[in-house]
């Protein structure tokens, strides 16, 4: 599903995903350092041109190109899915970045504005990879909760991980979004 409103703010934009974005995100999730943290993905660019096409006609996802606002450099995706209508909340993630791309925290701020703002809903959820400390931790500091009970398991490669899950309401980001935002603004000296 595509959002063509504008969604931007801390040095980058967040725009629709399109099928010529399939190779740049096949590197990008292809690379070492983050498929540890991802499942598998087929190095197949034609396979995800595929996938984005099909997406892009799934109401309640909405799938992201995070770039630079100024060089209009690719630096990742970022998504808003699994709309339940009855609880009025979703799924973000779908979220990768070039490392070093300094994207991290604007781009969490700019979802949440969108899943809070745009789509006026009243809570979402996020998992993550426990391995993967520095995200749990930036989620951690955004003002969600971690899930209380036993972790989901996930196998990346082989390997027995577990997911975090963290959830956030309306009131919660409230109360977090002028700190985040302020880690927004000041990440934004180091944006690639």
């Amino acid at each position: 599903m595509r959002y063509d409103g504008e969604l931007s703010g801390y040095g980058i934009e967040l725009r629709p995903v399109e099928v010529t974005d399939a190779a740049a995100i096949v590197e990008l999730r292809c690379t070492p350092e983050n498929r540890r943290f991802i499942g598998e993905t087929d190095p197949d660019p034609a396979k995800q041109e595929r996938w984005i096409a099909d997406q892009l006609e799934r109401p309640g996802d909405y799938y992201f190109a995070v770039v630079n606002a100024e060089t209009r450099r690719f630096l990742g995706t970022i998504s808003a899915y699994d709309i339940d209508e009855d609880t009025s909340r979703c799924e973000w993630g779908r979220w990768i970045l070039a490392a070093g791309s300094g994207a991290a925290p604007a781009s969490v701020v700019l979802i949440l504005e969108f899943v809070f703002g745009v789509l006026d809903l009243a809570g979402c959820y996020t998992r993550t990879v426990s391995a993967n400390a520095q995200v749990v931790s930036l989620h951690d500091s955004f003002g969600a909760v971690r899930a209380a009970g036993p972790a989901e398991p996930i196998t990346i490669f082989g390997a027995e991980h577990t997911l975090v899950r963290h959830t956030l309401d309306r009131a919660a980001w409230d109360r977090a979004r002028p700190r985040a935002v302020r880690i927004a603004h000041g990440a934004q000296r180091f944006l690639t």
